[in-house]
């Protein structure tokens, strides 16, 4: 499972333009993981309790 923080990166690195590869590199996530990221709400809040 991927943490709001980590998925709060992929979402900053993709809106600065970097490609999804590159994502998956400088966040050290799978490549597949990067679309799945994307797809969802933008990540507002570090709270994990927001996600109850």
């Amino acid at each position: 499972m991927i943490d709001r923080l980590k998925r709060h990166e992929i979402q900053v690195l993709r809106r600065a333009g970097h490609t999804r590869a590159e994502v998956a590199t400088l966040s050290e996530v799978s490549l597949g993981t990067v679309p799945r990221v994307e797809a969802e709400a933008a990540v507002t809040t570090a709270s994990s309790s927001a996600d109850a």
